[in-house]
């Protein structure tokens, strides 16, 4: 239930509370969590006041996470420290490839390490991971193409795989205004199911 004025206790789950002090602790002034009141294109809504501003700054804080996995596939793992020179090389293969900021990169496939990776890199390219649902069909995936014109399409049906995007020599690094990424810049499509009709691009 939520957190009410002058209740004793915060309940999550059936079981588990929290004290109003803990709570307060946790997300009022000076918490982990602290929420305030900011504006977001155009509307005063609650933010996180302790938030990274960007993908690589939330990139650069899981580093801290050290050899914890952040993924795993198979036998293969790449950690948390690992992680941001791993989003940057993507982000650097972007730019290598055309893909400028406001750009949509559409990626079709079922997750895994590279899906999430170019995500990512996508992002912090300031760029715009447009998800295409691995089970559309052909008409689909046509439709959603045509209303994201994206510069570049990875993954299934496309004509470069997650794998040839991120296979040759690393490029030269992007220099800082290169990743300038604005807290409130687009980041990613996800479409919606189209259980009444064409699935609907959400950004």
């Amino acid at each position: 239930e939520n957190h009410r004025s002058g209740a004793a206790r915060l309940r999550w789950t059936e079981g588990d509370a929290l004290a109003p002090d803990t709570f307060a602790g946790i997300l009022g002034a000076g918490g982990f969590f602290e929420m305030v009141e900011d504006d977001v294109l155009g509307a005063r809504l609650p933010v996180f006041a302790r938030r990274p501003r960007s993908i690589a700054a939330t990139v650069d804080a899981a580093a801290g996470h050290g050899d914890r996995p952040f993924g795993v596939e198979g036998e293969r793992t790449i950690t948390f420290a690992e992680l941001p020179d791993r989003v940057c090389d993507v982000a650097a293969r972007l730019a290598a490839a055309g893909v400028g900021r406001g750009d949509r990169v559409a990626m079709a496939g079922r997750p895994s390490l590279d899906h999430f990776l170019i995500a990512l890199g996508t992002i912090a390219r300031g760029a715009i991971a447009t998800v295409l649902n691995p089970a559309w069909t052909d008409d689909e995936v046509a439709h959603a193409l045509a209303t994201t014109d994206p510069a570049l399409h990875l993954g299934e049906g496309g004509p470069r795989s997650f794998a040839d995007l991120l296979a040759g020599p690393a490029p030269a690094p992007l220099g800082a205004d290169e990743v300038a990424v604005a807290e409130d810049d687009a980041a990613t499509i996800i479409f919606t199911s189209g259980t009444t009709g064409r699935p609907k691009g959400a950004v």
